[in-house]
C-alpha cells in the first residue's frame, strides 16, 4: 500500500517450507514522503503491517512541482505608433531562465512564448486558458508581460495586445485584454497554487495614442492583484504612473535587465543558490534605480495572508 490505498498485489504464493519468501513488487510513489506499506494475508489471517516512510532526496524529482510559464513581449504593433525596442526580447530572455529552472526546484517547466505578432488579443487570452487548463495543485504559474498598458475612460484598465485598436474606448475595449480577464484567470491559478506574475505595462517611448491621463497606475492593478481573495505575487516595473525605461546599452528593458542579472546570480554568492521573493524584491529595486538614475523603482506585492517569503527560483547562471 501507498499512503492507506492498494497500490499493487501477488496473489497465489507458494511460500517455501522455511517460511522466508523473497520477491519484489513495484509501485508508482507520490508526494514528498510517502508512506510504503508491505502486508502479508493467508487463509490463516493477516500479517502485522511493515511500513516505512520514504524520503525525496537529493536529485529525486519525486514531489516536485511543474512550472508553467506565459511569455508575452510586443515591441512591434499593428498600430506601429506604439512600437517600443526590446519587449520581444525581454519576453524571449525571461524565458529561457526559466527554462533553465527545469531540474532545480521544479520537475518539468512548460512554457508557451507570444512575441509581436504571435501575441494577439485572442493568443494571449488563449494562453491563459492554457494555463488554467494545465496547472495543478502541485504546480507553479508564472506570467511575464511586457507591452503597454492603458486605462479607458471609465477607468478599466486593459492590456495592449499586438491587434489591439486604439483608435478609440470601444474599439479598445473590444480588442484589448480586459483587466477583468487576466484577474479572473490569475485568481484561480492562485486557488491551486503559487501564482507569480512579472507586469511591465508602463513603457516611456510611444505611449498608447489617445491616452489623456498618461500611463495606467499600476499600483492599483498589483495592489487588487495581490489582495487576499486573489492571492497573486506580483512584481511590477515601475510605481505609480512612472514609466518604465528601455536601455539601448543593455537591449533589455531596465527591469528586465535587472531581473536577468539575479537569475544569473551577479555579484552575490548563495549556498544554497536559491531565490526568495525578499531577494528580487531588494535587489529589483536597487539595481532598477541604478540602471534609471532613480527615475524607475520597481514594486513588490504579496498576498501576506497566504504567503511570509516563498522560495520561488534557483540561480542559473549564464
Amino acid at each position: 500500500m501507498v499512503d492507506g490505498s492498494v497500490a499493487t498485489e501477488a496473489k497465489d504464493l507458494s511460500i517455501p517450507p522455511a517460511g522466508r519468501l523473497n520477491g519484489e513488487l513495484r509501485v508508482k510513489l507520490q508526494g514528498e514522503a510517502p508512506l510504503l506499506t508491505l502486508l502479508a494475508e493467508s487463509t490463516r489471517g493477516s500479517s502485522d503491517p511493515a511500513s516505512v516512510h520514504l524520503r525525496r532526496g537529493p536529485g529525486s524529482d519525486l514531489g516536485k512541482p511543474d512550472l508553467y510559464v506565459l511569455a508575452v513581449g510586443i515591441d512591434q504593433f499593428r498600430d506601429t505608433r506604439m512600437n517600443l525596442h526590446y519587449a520581444a526580447e525581454d519576453a524571449r530572455d525571461f524565458a529561457d531562465r526559466l527554462r533553465r529552472q527545469e531540474g532545480g526546484l521544479y520537475r518539468r517547466v512548460q512554457i508557451l512564448s507570444l512575441p509581436n505578432q504571435d501575441a494577439t488579443q485572442k493568443a494571449i487570452l488563449d494562453g491563459l486558458n492554457w494555463l488554467e487548463r494545465e496547472m495543478t495543485q502541485r504546480d507553479v504559474a508564472v506570467v511575464f508581460l511586457s507591452t503597454h498598458g492603458s486605462n479607458d475612460a471609465r477607468g478599466d484598465f486593459f492590456l495592449v495586445a499586438y491587434d489591439t485598436d486604439v483608435s478609440d474606448d470601444i474599439s479598445k475595449r473590444r480588442t484589448g485584454v480586459r483587466y477583468a480577464d487576466l484577474r479572473d484567470t490569475l485568481a484561480a491559478l492562485a486557488e491551486r497554487g503559487k501564482t507569480l506574475v512579472f507586469l511591465d505595462a508602463c513603457h516611456s517611448g510611444n505611449v498608447v495614442p489617445g491616452a489623456k491621463d498618461g500611463p495606467a497606475d499600476i499600483d492599483k492593478v498589483a495592489a487588487d492583484l495581490a489582495a487576499s481573495e486573489n492571492g497573486v505575487i506580483v512584481f511590477s516595473s515601475s510605481t505609480g504612473s512612472q514609466l518604465s525605461q528601455e536601455r539601448d546599452e543593455l537591449r533589455h528593458g531596465a527591469f528586465t535587465a535587472a531581473l536577468l542579472e539575479a537569475f544569473d546570480g551577479h555579484g552575490r554568492a548563495y549556498d544554497p543558490p536559491w531565490l526568495y521573493v525578499s531577494d528580487l524584491d531588494i535587489w529589483l529595486r536597487d539595481e532598477v534605480k541604478k540602471l534609471t538614475h532613480g527615475a524607475q523603482t520597481p514594486m513588490t506585492s504579496v498576498p501576506k495572508e497566504r504567503f511570509t517569503n516563498p522560495r520561488i527560483f534557483r540561480m542559473v547562471g549564464n
